[in-house]
């Protein structure tokens, strides 16, 4: 019994490692993180920003799937936000300096479509 109780935290580790996502950019900050995630969470009920939850791509795909319409509403909603939270201008920057890279970033590494793998880099 021992075990198998052994072998079970192992597996469950292991597939938690396995879901740990390499995101390379600094935290936007308080007051615009608010203003993404109240935006996205109006949208999908388990909008994160944690890059190890099982929800991160879907996620991201609100804020760089180009040209959908989840795309324009998220966009809308959270710079409509941004415009009115009076949100701390080093706060904003770091959101506008990162936004193409981590646009790049999602592109690259979102899971590809089709595929039953939960593979991320």
């Amino acid at each position: 019994m021992h075990f198998s109780a052994v072998a079970l935290v192992a597996a469950v580790a292991l597939a938690s490692s396995a879901q740990a996502v390499d995101y390379p950019f600094k935290p936007n900050g308080p007051c615009v993180s608010k203003c993404l995630n109240d935006a996205g969470k109006s949208m999908y009920s388990k909008f994160t920003d944690d890059p190890n939850s099982p929800y991160f791509f879907e996620s991201l795909s609100y804020a760089h799937e180009r040209g959908t319409q989840k795309y324009t509403d998220y966009m809308t909603k959270s710079g409509m936000c941004l415009a009115t939270a009076n949100c701390p201008k080093s706060e904003i920057d770091i959101y506008q300096n990162q936004y193409a890279e981590k646009s790049a970033w999602y592109q690259k590494n979102k899971p590809k479509k089709g595929k039953a793998s939960s593979k991320r880099a």
